[in-house]
């Protein structure tokens, strides 16, 4: 919102934005938020990348067991976990808590023996959807 007020344009804020924090926003994304249609913590949780064990840990459980999704129709960035071993889903559970500085979410049961658990964050699904060898 600064940037916006110190009259940077919306490409500008986009580099300064993926400068400082390894990703990009879309234009109309910085666009709705300094209009004040949208925020970034209004849905959702909010994002930070620092280095930690626990975001190694959701980066490495989201390569190989999780997986992401988006609800087009209304706008929801998932980070989900599905598997039988309901220790490995709790563990899960508690690193993305952390990482996205929120209180654990509510488990549940998912087909057969499965538990599953589903975040929402629009940063943080875009942050694990980055090449990881660049």
């Amino acid at each position: 919102m600064k940037l916006r007020r110190d009259s940077y344009t919306l490409r500008q804020i986009a580099d300064s934005i993926e400068r400082e924090h390894s990703y990009r926003l879309s234009e109309a994304t910085i666009s709705s938020w300094t209009r004040g249609i949208n925020a970034p913590n209004r849905a959702g949780h909010v994002f930070i990348p620092k280095p930690s064990p626990d975001l190694a840990y959701v980066i490495g459980v989201e390569t190989g067991d999780g997986f992401l999704n988006v609800k087009r129709k209304t706008y929801q960035y998932r980070i989900r976990l599905r598997a039988v071993d309901r220790e490995f889903v709790e563990a899960f559970n508690q690193a993305v808590s952390k990482v996205l500085g929120c209180p654990p979410h509510r488990l549940w049961k998912g087909n057969e023996n499965e538990t599953e658990v589903e975040f929402g964050s629009y940063l943080l699904h875009k942050f694990l959807l980055q090449d990881v060898h660049s």
